[in-house]
């Protein structure tokens, strides 16, 4: 994601290592352009180690985010 142009993509997945969703979250604001979606899975099934994420992402401004059950659960965000 680094290497990633700023404000490119309009959708991003989330599906990886969930001890490092944090540290993805500068490159993550970075490059997902405005009204943007990230869809992290898992948001229910994994609630315990994604619950950090969650509520970095829930107290950053420029951003609403909720969980759906569906599935595992998907926390999806809008970037305002």
């Amino acid at each position: 994601m680094a290497e990633t142009p700023d404000n490119s993509p309009d959708l991003i997945f989330l599906d990886a290592d969930r001890s490092r969703y944090c540290s993805y979250w500068p490159d993550i604001q970075r490059v997902l352009r405005p009204q943007g979606l990230l869809i992290m899975d898992n948001a229910l099934s994994h609630q315990d180690e994604c619950g950090d994420f969650v509520r970095l992402v829930l107290a950053s401004e420029g951003y609403l985010a909720e969980t759906y059950g569906i599935g595992k659960g998907q926390f999806v965000i809008l970037k305002d």
